[in-house]
Parts: structure tokens; C-alpha cells; sequence
């Protein structure tokens, strides 16, 4: 197609009918091109180039895409760490409440509330960790691997600190 194009075709008379017909026609074509061959070789130069800037452009998509999954599974791992301090501080809270109702300190509807709220903070760790591995499915669906990838645990404030001291 780049210096032009060539066809060939028969025809045919009294085909068919039990007769083995008579072909009549045999004709070649071909045709040529040759003030426009620069200009188609440009051409394609172009759409590679375009093609080229696509697939930069796809790459560029999927690493933001990829990033926007790791940052949503980094705090989502953050916020579920943080409801499993709050449960706990919830339990030792109710714990208290329950040895305060048991020694007649407190009413039973105030150990109530404390379990209530107790119950409650378990649920949101509960949907937190549901989050959690939501978001860690989100980010490995980028990768075509059977590895289960994760994110890592780091303390962001204190490495801004470490850095900090590191500077001056």
C-alpha cells in the first residue's frame, strides 16, 4: 500500500448448469502512487507519533490511577488502626463501667451506655477493617501478578521529623 496496489480478477461465462463454464476474462491491475509516497510516509510517521504520545499519555493515567488506589488503601489501613485503638480504649471504658456497676457506684443505665458505645466502636472497626480490604482489592487489580500487594505501614510524622533533624 505504501507504493501502491495491485488487484486481480476473472470472470467467467456459462457457469454452472452442469456445464464446467468458460472463463473469458483474466485482468490485472495495478497502480502506482509515486508523487505520494513522501507524503503517506509522513503521514504514518505522524500517526506512530500520535500513537506513541497515546501510550505515554496511558501510562501516565494508570501510574495516577495506581497512586490514587495506594493513597486510599494507605488511609483506609490508617483509619481502621485507628478504630482498633479506639475499640480497645471503648472495651477498657465498658470494663470500668461493668466493675463500677458490680460495686453499686454507678446506675445500670450508665453501664449500658458505656457497653452501647462499646458495641458501636466495634462495628466501626469492624466497617473500617471492611474498608480496609476493599481498598487493598482496589490496588491489586492494577497488577496483573498473583501477588497480594500491600501498603506500607510507615509513620509519616515521624519521618517528616527524622528528615527535619536531618537538615539542620
Amino acid at each position: 500500500d505504501l507504493i501502491g496496489s495491485t488487484q486481480i480478477t476473472t470472470g467467467g461465462d456459462e457457469i454452472g448448469k452442469g456445464t464446467d463454464g468458460k472463463y473469458t476474462l483474466f485482468s490485472i491491475r495495478q497502480d502506482f502512487d509515486v508523487l505520494n509516497i513522501g507524503s503517506r510516509k509522513k503521514v504514518r510517521q505522524q500517526m506512530a507519533a500520535i500513537s506513541q504520545s497515546a501510550l505515554s499519555l496511558s501510562e501516565r493515567e494508570l501510574e495516577r490511577e495506581v497512586s490514587i488506589s495506594y493513597s486510599d488503601a494507605f488511609t483506609a489501613m490508617k483509619q481502621y488502626q485507628l478504630s482498633l485503638r479506639t475499640d480497645s480504649l471503648y472495651k477498657d471504658f465498658e470494663r470500668a463501667a461493668r466493675l463500677r456497676y458490680d460495686t453499686q457506684a454507678t446506675s445500670k443505665l450508665e453501664y449500658l451506655s458505656a457497653q452501647s458505645q462499646a458495641r458501636q466502636s466495634e462495628i466501626n472497626s469492624e466497617n473500617a477493617r471492611r474498608d480496609y480490604v476493599i481498598a487493598l482489592q482496589n490496588l491489586n487489580h492494577w497488577f496483573a501478578s498473583d501477588t497480594i500487594f500491600t501498603v506500607e505501614d510507615t509513620d509519616i510524622v515521624n519521618s517528616e521529623i527524622a528528615v527535619g533533624e536531618a537538615s539542620t
